[in-house]
């Protein structure tokens, strides 16, 4: 079994080329990025960091903004702060390159699992420029995704190279790099079910492979349970917990976790280099496509091919623990989606790979090399359209951080730029909100979305809020009238729909006594605010 860089002497320029192009690719096609300014959480992580800086002890305090559970990423974290400082740029410029090295990895990890240098590379590149996942690779404080990938691919080298030729050096790094993957992020605990199948794909006996695998699983479930332990309860992953342990694996649970399950899977494909209208929602189609991928996943671990059949383990195993991530966190928020499709990515890469490569071996090699740059240039144009939705994020920081006007007019240039394959919806009602927040005039751009979306119920809610407050008396009627019979119409569809609808219009209330507010129209502000507060209370009853 070849290690990666064993035949390196006779392939120098060959692996000397990938690597300047590779680094080339990667340069053109997050170059756009490094001019971007920051996004949600990052002024938080760069505070911790800078009073970590002050004093060390403070990495252990319960008091940190950011508290994720996963300490080696954010210890990566303040050694970038250190290096980089609070540069914007350089900050991207350290996410990239880590996503880079994975790419890199990816590849030499391949070619020491024995498969042949066009799979090796291609699926390096299609990893590197897959669009699911750009949101780990564009937020610095998401970098906790690349880093537990680039730590898992070490530790798999040094498995593989483990199980084909033993050595304690080999355990010792295969320990480490998977425990520092796993306090990175938890789902790198997906490694473990990698490592079962391949060494039960390579041949190795049943003792043998329980000597390997059994302290390895006390070792890793250990610090998963200790990263469980330093997770706050806000968190996604510790309300996943909860939600799992309260629903005691029941039918429901199951049943959830496989649509869940089936969603992330069709992303792999629908969401890897071609940018459809689909990427931020949910058709009624990827689920049985993702059903589909998952029955061909299984079918290729069945057929115990090397080394696609053990990237299929991964890739299914890598989803399996944010399958368990409740619905509502996931559904509506594209940039949490592309975060947790970053692990599994490596796997679908490498499965893409492979069927370019088993098509061009069937008609024709020719084939692979044109069907490769289609699928680059899908991904640059992806990426560049991906470029307004972070632009997007990065502007509602700036909002949040103060900046109010510069955060406006960043929001509404990712509206222009960005178009309707962007989630507009979303993206239209918080910015009329944040037009709101300092007074100035909603009607314009409030027009533009309604036309652009006239059925969406939320700026529908909201062209209704503010004609409450119309000085027309019987406008002001009308407008409460509607906003009483959207509530009636949620509260049809269920207590969750009708939740959803009453915290929504308490926000745009919150917002609209804040435009009274700093217009100083002091009774409309009020009565904006009281109505705000009724919908937030615990008691309200529509």
């Amino acid at each position: 079994m070849p290690s990666p860089l064993a035949d390196l002497p006779g392939q120098y320029k060959t692996w000397a080329i990938f690597l300047l192009l590779i680094c080339l690719t990667s340069g053109l096609f997050f170059a756009p990025v490094v001019k971007m300014g920051l996004a949600e959480h990052d002024a938080e992580t760069l505070r911790d960091n800078a009073l970590i800086s002050n004093d060390l002890g403070y990495f252990s305090s319960p008091h940190k903004a950011q508290i994720t559970g996963r300490p080696v990423a954010e210890l990566a974290k303040w050694l970038a702060s250190l290096l980089c400082g609070d540069d914007p740029h350089l900050l991207h410029v350290a996410g990239i390159s880590l996503h880079t090295l994975a790419a890199i990895l990816l590849a030499a990890l391949l070619r020491k699992m024995a498969a042949d240098l066009l799979l090796c590379f291609s699926a390096s590149f299609l990893f590197l420029a897959n669009i699911g996942h750009f949101y780990a690779v564009y937020h610095f404080s998401g970098i906790d995704y690349p880093l537990a990938l680039v730590l898992v691919l070490l530790g798999m080298t040094c498995y593989v190279q483990l199980v084909a030729a033993g050595g304690k050096i080999w355990i010792v790094g295969a320990w480490f790099f998977f425990g520092c993957g796993v306090l990175s992020h938890i789902g790198a605990i997906a490694v473990l079910p990698f490592c079962l199948y391949w060494s039960t794909l390579c041949g190795n006996n049943r003792r043998k492979i329980l000597q390997d695998i059994i302290p390895l699983s006390i070792f890793l479930l250990s610090l998963s349970i200790a990263a469980v332990k330093l997770t706050p309860q806000h968190t996604n992953a510790q309300r996943s917990l909860d939600m799992l342990s309260t629903a005691a694996a029941g039918f429901d649970s199951i049943l959830g976790l496989t649509k869940q399950l089936f969603w992330f899977t069709s992303k792999l494909l629908t969401f890897s280099h071609l940018l459809t209208r689909s990427w931020h929602g949910r058709a009624t189609w990827e689920f049985y496509a993702g059903a589909a991928i998952v029955g061909l996943l299984l079918a290729l671990i069945w057929k115990r091919h090397k080394p696609l059949s053990a990237w299929s383990v991964w890739t299914l195993m890598a989803l399996v623990p944010f399958a368990l991530v409740e619905d509502s966190v996931v559904f509506g928020w594209p940039e949490v989606m592309s975060r947790y499709l970053y692990l599994a990515t490596a796997g679908s890469s490498v499965c893409i790979a492979w069927g370019l490569c088993y098509a061009s071996r069937i008609f024709g090699r020719h084939l692979i090399y044109p069907s490769m740059i289609a699928l680059m240039l899908f991904s640059y144009s992806g990426l560049r359209v991906l470029d307004n939705y972070y632009l997007y994020r990065a502007g509602y920081y700036l909002w949040i951080d103060g900046e109010k006007k510069a955060g406006i007019a960043q929001v509404g240039r990712a509206i222009r730029q960005g178009g309707d394959i962007l989630p507009i919806g979303s993206i239209y009602f918080r910015l009329c909100n944040m037009i709101l927040s300092i007074g100035d005039p909603v009607d314009s751009t409030l027009a533009a979305a309604r036309t652009a979306l006239p059925d969406d119920d939320r700026l529908l809610t909201l062209e209704y809020a503010i004609n409450s407050f119309d000085s027309d008396p019987a406008v002001a009627q009308r407008a409460r009238q509607a906003i009483a019979r959207e509530f009636q119409r949620n509260a049809a569809l269920g207590p969750a729909a009708e939740e959803h609808y009453r915290e929504m219009t308490g926000t745009i209330y919150r917002f609209t006594g804040h435009s009274f507010y700093t217009r100083q129209q002091w009774r409309q502000a009020t009565d904006s605010y009281e109505i705000a507060a009724k919908l937030s209370s615990s008691d309200f009853t529509g």
